[in-house]
């Protein structure tokens, strides 16, 4: 066969040149009949390679920091694979995440065009430099408040996976409606866990309270129980009803150590409940007091040392305090995000500094809490209603701190006669305080004491206020409510005392007594 196509392939080939040359020779007058040219045959382009590159190709980062990657690509775009880096988005050929989530992670990319060709890059995630001693925690979203539905497990897991990297502790609100579980989901976060009973005059609902509560310490689930909040404050039981429950948690949960939450004032004046705790649990906050946001923590600073010395040596704990980020002011306590963030690091401060333990108020904005105590009563979370961290936040998880500006230990100045002056007179007919400056004297040891003059008569000022005396903040600076009704806006003269902190001044105003009795004084007309 081989032999017979190759005589086949010749013969045809001399016929076909034969031919051609016979016909040359019959027409000498035609011209020369040449070959066709050859058609040109076309070769595919060849495709450049498909590439996909991420850089860098390792980052670690705090938990909550963003982190973006570069991806370089030829002849394809690309998509991202990644469902658990939550927080990435993708924008032209950039990555961006911040990731909720503490571990190790691989941040995968495919190109469109070949799902095959990949390119990964590992991003690693720390926990923050600090941690919170402790949050109080509420899993409240919006439209629902206490009472309002049993809380799913599901929610309780989802707000607890957000704040869980950034605190140590948390403290639940109640043992009805699924907040009994909040401990349980507290340990599975690594979390440790004050349970409640949250008490009101309501005593089947007491019981019902107590009753999830001692469920939870059999189960293993409590470090610590808190038996009501606030609740004399509020003269919902009497002393002798909340000791009682106490007493019933105690006999019930042996291993448990407990305790009950309420301000100075309240526990001050219940003896017998300071005996029951195993350690002293004290709410404050300087924003209800009307304390200027210079001056509150140094306030509650003053009032933890009161506290220390009724404790009759019991660990003292600030079970609440913190500053809403809106809502109305109170007295000279102004609430905005600026002033929370500084609060939330000025206390923070304190406490490392004092080596105090505390749950900070508190992990969310809420906004049932409203309808209870106003506007700022949805602004108190360090994250919004969202889950999403507060300006100002991050700085106190990457271990920033204040230096002392709450014990008042130097006088502003230094050494030195001690003055007054007056930086801010308001004018007449004007409701605004007066402002002023003390130098070289000690803010904790003394006070101010103000007077104005209307109509002849001199009146102490802040005449209807419990706080006669008017703390010196730690720099030196003061302000006191001169116009608290009547024609006191028409006053002609003002004087002010610097006097020592337990001088009781005499209310109506007797100038040799009180010159004999101050550090300095200063007077204006106006």
């Amino acid at each position: 066969m081989r032999h017979a196509k190759k005589t086949t392939g010749r013969v045809f080939f001399v016929l076909v040149l034969m031919s051609s040359l016979l016909a040359t020779s019959c027409d000498d007058s035609s011209s020369p009949v040449f070959p066709p040219e050859p058609t040109p045959v076309l070769e595919e382009p060849v495709s450049p390679a498909l590439t996909l590159h991420m850089t860098p190709a390792t980052a670690e980062i705090g938990i909550g920091r963003e982190v973006s990657f570069t991806v370089t690509t030829r002849n394809t775009d690309f998509m991202l694979a990644a469902p658990e880096l939550a927080g990435c988005l993708t924008h032209d050929k950039l990555i961006t995440c911040r990731p909720t989530a503490l571990g190790t992670y691989t941040l995968e990319v495919k190109a469109t065009a070949d799902l095959t060709k990949t390119a990964t890059a590992v991003l690693t995630v720390h926990p923050p430099a600090y941690k919170l001693h402790g949050l109080n925690f509420s899993p409240y979203i919006q439209g629902q408040f206490p009472g309002s539905l049993v809380i799913p497990l599901s929610q309780l897991r989802e707000r607890m996976r957000i704040v869980a990297p950034y605190t140590e502790w948390v403290r639940a609100f109640g043992s009805t409606h699924g907040i009994e579980n909040t401990c349980r989901v507290a340990r599975e976060y690594g979390l440790k866990c004050l349970g409640s009973a949250w008490l009101s005059a309501d005593l089947n609902a007491n019981d019902e309270e107590l009753s999830g509560l001692i469920q939870a310490g059999k189960d293993g689930l409590l470090d610590g129980a808190i038996i009501g909040n606030e609740v004399l404050m509020r003269q919902s039981l009497t002393e002798a009803q909340l000791v009682a429950y106490m007493e019933r948690v105690r006999a019930d949960l042996p291993g448990v150590p407990i305790s009950y939450g309420d301000d100075y004032s309240t526990l001050r004046a219940n003896p017998n409940v300071l005996a029951a705790c195993d350690f002293i649990f004290l709410n404050y906050y300087p924003y209800w007091d009307g304390r200027h946001i210079g001056d509150a923590v140094a306030h509650l600073h003053a009032q933890y040392q009161k506290m220390l010395q009724e404790a009759a040596g019991k660990k003292v704990l600030i079970s609440e305090t913190g500053w809403p980020s809106g809502g109305n002011a109170v007295g000279e306590a102004v609430p905005s995000p600026e002033n929370a963030r500084f609060y939330f690091l000025n206390f923070v401060s304190w406490a490392r500094a004092n080596h105090v333990q505390y749950f900070y108020f508190s992990a969310f904005d809420e906004a049932w809490k409203a309808a209870h105590e106003g506007p700022q009563g949805a602004h108190w979370g360090r994250w919004d209603a969202h889950g999403n961290m507060k300006a100002g936040s991050r700085e106190v998880f990457d271990g920033l701190t204040l230096d002392d500006n709450w014990s008042c230990m130097a006088a502003p100045g230094g050494p030195g006669t001690p003055a007054i002056q007056f930086t801010s007179v308001p004018p007449m007919g004007s409701s605004n305080h007066l402002q002023g400056q003390v130098w070289h004297a000690m803010p904790a040891d003394h006070r101010i004491v103000v007077y104005i003059q209307v109509d002849g008569n001199w009146w102490i000022k802040p005449y209807n206020d419990e706080r006669k005396l008017t703390p010196i903040r730690c720099n030196g600076t003061f302000s006191v409510n001169i116009s608290t009704g009547g024609n006191d806006g028409n006053a002609t003269r003002i004087v002010a005392y610097l006097i020592p902190a337990t001088y009781e001044p005499p209310v109506l105003l007797n100038m040799a007594v009180l010159e004999a009795n101050s550090v300095a004084w200063l007077q204006v007309s106006r």
